[in-house]
């Protein structure tokens, strides 16, 4: 049963909620310094009938809330980066009468380094590419989705070119998976490509090339899936034009 909240705890958790530490463009010894904290509450009320399943009047509907806890903080020097999203999923179950941890998270933790000329980002990341039609982060849901892996940019005064080396493990069952950034992946492994052209203001174009190696749960074989396609985007005055294709083949 949940138990009642003092009013200075609510006020707490009130001034928490406008909290925002920005620090930044310091100069410590020549070299540029900056770390950045940002906390988020975000709840969410809901009332389900019959979702994803057929009109059925034996299924009553019924009312939910959660809510997203995050704790972002983001430390830079010069050449390296290290980001940190903490994040718990809290859950009021249908009778509302009962209050439960749904996920206790990282929905991004991730070290960056720039090589010369190439950004290279180690850990588990949020993956937004083009207009998130294939790959999104998927800001509308309370855990957002993530990968874990490494990703290696480049990028050229009109062009940039993402090459990912992506991995999903076996992950905690102690929480529900649904209210987990990465538990929803089906994949073993995933390779990706993202190359992305911009002539000027008026012309673009990108390609993207996937593949995704996923294991039977049964026999424990290995199989492939590829995807494969791009988007062009034309701007002129006010009008906008887009056209994008992707072939999927292999198995899935």
């Amino acid at each position: 049963m949940i138990n009642k909240i003092p009013v200075k705890k609510i006020l707490s958790l009130f001034f928490l909620f406008l909290f925002i530490i920005q620090v930044s463009a310091q100069e410590r010894k020549g070299k540029s310094l900056q770390f950045l904290t940002n906390i988020e509450l975000r709840p969410r009320a809901e009332y389900t009938s019959n979702y994803m399943l057929p009109p059925n009047d034996s299924i009553d509907p019924y009312f939910y809330i959660t809510q997203r806890n995050r704790i972002s903080m983001q430390y830079a020097r010069e050449k390296w980066l290290l980001k940190s999203d903490l994040q718990e999923i809290h859950l009021w179950d249908q009778n509302n009468d009962n209050s439960k941890v749904g996920s206790i998270n990282f929905y991004q933790l991730f070290f960056e380094t720039k090589l010369k000329s190439i950004n290279i980002r180690l850990g588990r990341q949020s993956v937004l590419l083009d207009n998130g039609r294939l790959f999104s982060d998927a800001p509308w849901a309370q855990q957002g989705r993530a990968h874990e892996g490494i990703r290696i940019m480049k990028s050229f005064k009109h062009s940039s070119n993402d090459f990912f080396f992506l991995f999903t493990r076996k992950y905690d069952s102690e929480f529900e998976p649904t209210y987990s950034p990465v538990a929803s992946n089906k994949y073993k492994y995933l390779l990706v490509n993202f190359f992305s052209y911009n002539y000027n203001k008026e012309l673009s174009f990108n390609s993207m090339n996937a593949v995704d190696f996923l294991e039977n749960t049964n026999s424990g074989e290995m199989y492939a899936r590829a995807t494969s396609g791009g988007r062009i985007e034309f701007k002129k005055k006010l009008w906008y034009y887009t056209l994008n294709s992707y072939l999927q083949f292999g198995r899935n």
